[in-house]
């Protein structure tokens, strides 16, 4: 339907892939804002808003010198040179957001740990393990990309139910753990409020 209103082929997959992009770097940026201290925070977001631009910025162009009517952007066309350099730098993007993503839940669910804030604690921990699941998923698509640029893929079978189950259970894992993590500090402030009255 997408493709229909923009009548610009592919226009589903770029918009999807944008959705990603933008998603990932959203989740990057609140994160940032909750671990980063005020001093260097402000260069904190704004570096990785730019790299967000950036990737972008790269994706566009090598979008529309590609497409076409007989293609589409997943690991099946690899044979065409611009899919494999645009599916590269969205993924990279991933990886490298996802791999952030993982470190600060991790650290702040060591954090909550501490100070027995147990339901945040698991929660930041299903987050920080959903992000791990991204940055499988980057590398499951993405070495099948070198793979074939370099002769030697796995079968693409394998990689068409390998990384939408790894996508998949990234989302649900990010939604539970988050969901986990806002109760956990629901239930906390619940918890002081009634000390204090």
């Amino acid at each position: 339907m997408l493709e229909d209103l923009s009548g610009m082929n592919n226009s589903a997959k770029l918009g999807a892939h944008i959705c990603a992009v933008l998603w990932c770097g959203s989740l990057q940026l609140m994160l940032v804002d909750w671990s980063y201290n005020h001093e260097v925070l402000k260069a904190s977001l704004y570096a990785r808003v730019a790299l967000g631009i950036v990737v972008l910025a790269a994706m566009l162009p090598l979008f529309i010198a590609t497409t076409g009517s007989a293609m589409e952007f997943t690991t099946a066309f690899a044979t065409e040179p611009g899919v494999t350099v645009y599916l590269l730098v969205y993924l990279a993007y991933v990886a490298i957001t996802c791999g952030e993503i993982a470190f600060l839940c991790s650290g702040m669910a060591l954090s909550a740990s501490r100070r027995s804030h147990s339901w945040t604690a698991r929660g930041l921990a299903t987050s920080a393990a959903a992000a791990v699941l991204g940055v499988a998923y980057a590398i499951s698509k993405g070495s099948y990309l070198v793979l074939h640029y370099l002769r030697h893929p796995w079968p693409l079978r394998y990689e068409e139910i390998i990384s939408p189950l790894l996508a998949g259970l990234a989302t649900v894992a990010l939604i539970t753990g988050l969901t986990m993590a806002m109760v956990g500090k629901r239930l906390t402030q619940r918890k002081v409020d009634q000390v204090t009255t």
